[in-house]
């Protein structure tokens, strides 16, 4: 059922009921659905307020296991863990087009802090890949078809 409310995600947006996140970026308030304003990575907070941060200030790795935000699920718009990227750190449906991010997730990483908790990336066709955490299974991974870049909301399971 939450599949299919997705689909109508762009006619939702367009409708006004998808609102933008308001990110403290450099001590201003920038609305992220409008653009990041040079930032490279932006950490939501629940449905409403994030933070986010430049390039210089992340530590660059060449791993996902190095450069995954702790307690996190982060989306990277290029495969591999590069370029810029957004973390969620609480459960809840988010769609990507609030924080300006829509159809960009190439990579993932799911460092959630409760064992177990899992989240549902929504494509553009309401198709839903589960995320896992499991350390044996993987819990990074490129994105491939029909998510690669075709991204519009994800669920993220309460503890």
């Amino acid at each position: 059922m939450l599949a299919a409310g997705l689909l109508g995600a762009s006619s939702a947006q367009a409708a006004g009921q998808v609102h933008g996140v308001i990110a403290s970026y450099h001590g201003k308030q920038i609305d992220l659905s409008k653009g990041w304003q040079g930032a490279h990575h932006c950490v939501v907070h629940g449905n409403r307020t994030a933070e986010c941060f430049d390039a210089e200030q992340l530590t660059v790795a060449a791993t996902a296991l190095d450069v995954c935000p702790s307690e996190k699920l982060t989306f990277w718009d290029q495969t591999d863990w590069h370029g810029r990227s957004v973390s969620f750190d609480q459960p809840g449906l988010r769609y990507f087009s609030s924080v300006g991010f829509e159809n960009q997730a190439a990579s993932w990483c799911n460092m959630l802090p409760n064992y177990g908790q899992h989240a549902n990336l929504f494509n553009g066709s309401g198709y839903a890949l589960r995320l896992g955490w499991y350390v044996w299974e993987g819990y990074q991974e490129n994105l491939k078809a029909p998510y690669y870049k075709t991204n519009t909301a994800v669920d993220i399971d309460k503890p």
